[in-house]
């Protein structure tokens, strides 16, 4: 069975255009240089049928050559003039493009053929030059083979490698989308809490209004800083093709700002640093600032009059968090399925540390967090 194939026209109409080429050049071996007794009608027909099946030479290779060669071999038991091109295009088509099996029987009729028409004209001297013009055939056949397989197969690479970055690509932006996701929780979360912890201490606040004023002071600073960090983070969202421009993320140098803010907003909070300080990856400044506030934010919204204590250990080779407050703990769950929780654990899974959310058996809550100076590549 020969190799399927898929034809195309332009294919189609160069098959059709050889075969009347080689069909042209027969007839006109038998009718310009040779005698009148050779233009009968069954040397005529066998010419013809030595030459035309070539238009199927692609579709049906083994066919054709059948076909071809049985009419070269019927002409030459008849003595008539004949060039032989039409089964030598097709012992190119065979080795082209048939299956392995196709190709070994015809390898073994085309050496009986190259002997059986010699001896029919008894001319022997034809035999090397039939396995000459043969040989080549098949071995052309074979190189465009293999060419046209390492072709397919080059081509089937590049179109994996292309779904491969395609896929990459879906990837990348989901992860950019999930990174802006758990910015915007973050960003959100601490900024609304504080800002809702400010007006009710401006309600509780009655008529002083230095104190309602200084809690509208705190919610405006709070909800402008806030703004601030979400124009950031949308503009990686926003469509039409601006630069992607990332405004600064927070990192530790602004702990104490974090701090303060809280702290403004009635939580007591204090912040201690242990060891020497070092140089830390910007990546992992910024998990260990998103943990702190998201933290923090809990405390606020867990706790009726809350402390906290944050402590920031510079430790060999990694950076260690820990963030205490004395809020309930019936609340809060050690299995952390909260959004707040999940995304802490997210962020330090992503930067190859790891973050412990449990209750503490004096009471209040504990997140430690432990941070590789060095993130995986």
């Amino acid at each position: 069975m020969d190799m399927p194939r898929t034809d195309t026209v332009g294919a189609h109409r160069l098959d059709v255009g050889l075969a009347l080429a080689v069909t042209a050049l027969e007839l006109s071996d038998v009718f310009l240089f040779h005698a009148s007794d050779h233009r009968d009608a069954l040397t005529i027909g066998l010419t013809l049928a030595s030459a035309l099946p070539l238009v199927f030479w692609r579709r049906w290779p083994f066919a054709t050559l059948q076909v071809t060669a049985w009419a070269t071999i019927a002409l030459a038991a008849l003595n008539a003039p004949h060039l032989g091109l039409g089964p030598i295009a097709s012992v190119y088509a065979v080795a082209c493009w048939s299956r392995p099996v196709t190709r070994r029987v015809a390898g073994s009729l085309v050496l009986v053929g190259v002997w059986l028409v010699p001896l029919l004209t008894r001319d022997a001297t034809a035999v090397p030059t039939n396995a000459a013009f043969y040989a080549a055939a098949w071995i052309l056949g074979a190189l465009m083979r293999e060419r046209r397989i390492a072709t397919a197969a080059l081509q089937a690479r590049a179109e994996e490698l292309q779904r491969e970055r395609e896929e990459k690509a879906v990837l990348a932006a989901e992860m950019e989308r999930a990174r802006i996701a758990r910015e915007l929780h973050d960003v959100l979360t601490h900024s609304v809490s504080v800002m809702v912890i400010q007006a009710q201490a401006a309600q509780a606040a009655g008529s002083d209004h230095e104190r309602v004023s200084r809690a509208l002071q705190r919610i405006e600073a709070v909800g402008h800083e806030g703004l601030v960090e979400l124009r950031g983070l949308l503009r990686h969202v926003r469509p039409g093709g601006e630069p992607l421009t990332r405004a600064p993320q927070p990192g530790l140098d602004r702990l104490d700002e974090l701090v303060a803010e809280v702290r403004a907003a009635g939580v007591a909070v204090s912040l201690a640093r242990e060891g020497t300080a070092c140089a830390v990856p910007a990546s992992v400044e910024l998990s260990a600032y998103r943990i702190v506030q998201e933290a923090l934010t809990n405390t606020m919204r867990h706790t009726a009059s809350p402390s906290a204590t944050v402590v920031l250990r510079y430790l060999p080779g990694e950076l260690a968090l820990e963030v205490l407050d004395d809020g309930p703990t019936e609340v809060r769950h050690a299995s952390g399925q909260g959004q707040g929780l999940a995304g802490m654990r997210q962020r330090a899974t992503l930067v190859g540390g790891n973050l412990v959310a449990e209750n503490r058996p004096e009471g209040g809550f504990r997140v430690a967090a432990r941070l590789p100076l060095r993130t995986s590549p």
